[in-house]
Formats: C-alpha cells, sequence, structure tokens
C-alpha cells in the first residue's frame, strides 16, 4: 500500500492527484475544455491500457475531477479551497468520449488517498 503523502497546499489538485496515482503505478493525463466566456473544465483522464501515450476513449478510462458545487465547476487546474470540493471519479466504457460514462466514485477533498485505491482496483479489472 502506498505511503502517506505530504503535499503543499499550494499544489494543484491535479498535482495532488498525480503523485497519489504514481504511488500506485498509475499515469493520468490532463485534459481541458474550453468553454464559452473563455472559461474552462479541466480534468484528468487515467487509460486502462497504461501504456497508452494518451487514453484511448474506445478502451475503458477513468476521469478524475474536483466537483465545486456553489459554481457547478468541474477542474484539477488550482489548488483545492474548500473541504466541501469532492473528487469525482467517472468511468467511461470505452464507447468514446462522454458516451457510456457514469459517477463510479466520490469523495470530500482532501481524500485522494481513497480516490487513487479505488482507481488502483479498477485498473486491475476496469468494469464500466
Amino acid at each position: 500500500m502506498p505511503s502517506t503523502m505530504t503535499v503543499p497546499t499550494t499544489a494543484t489538485a491535479a498535482e495532488i492527484a498525480t503523485a497519489a496515482l504514481a504511488e500506485w503505478g498509475i499515469t493520468a493525463h490532463l485534459d481541458v475544455e474550453s468553454l464559452i466566456g473563455g472559461h474552462k473544465n479541466t480534468w484528468l483522464i487515467i487509460g486502462s491500457d497504461q501504456s497508452d501515450d494518451f487514453p484511448d476513449m474506445r478502451r475503458p478510462y477513468v476521469v478524475l475531477y474536483v466537483y465545486t458545487d456553489p459554481s457547478d465547476e468541474i477542474w484539477v487546474d488550482k489548488p483545492i479551497e474548500s473541504r466541501f470540493d469532492s473528487w469525482h471519479v467517472v468511468v467511461g466504457d470505452g464507447t468514446g468520449p462522454c458516451g457510456g460514462e457514469h459517477t463510479a466514485f466520490t469523495a470530500r477533498t482532501p481524500g485522494i488517498a481513497e480516490v487513487a485505491e479505488f482507481i488502483a482496483g479498477w485498473l486491475t479489472a476496469p468494469q464500466p
């Protein structure tokens, strides 16, 4: 089991998650969706085939992000500021981006250890 990690509070959610996943030997990739008005959503994608340079969305995959309820925002590109934000793990079945996706696991921040353990378990037998 991975060790308990200490992360500076200035670290982004992506940096925190990437470090926690790396302890399990898991590689995550940052992805961005630009929105109208200059806003953006950001998340990490973890492919079921960890040998891919970037996850093939035609195979099972996981999307990981922090959800901020008051602003209805998903992101990983900034530091976590509220313990009321939540990590969300969305599993895709490989039918393409946003196809066959469902939320499989959530945890209040800073619960990244539980999130990383869930993803590591999913990678041993990817089940959409």
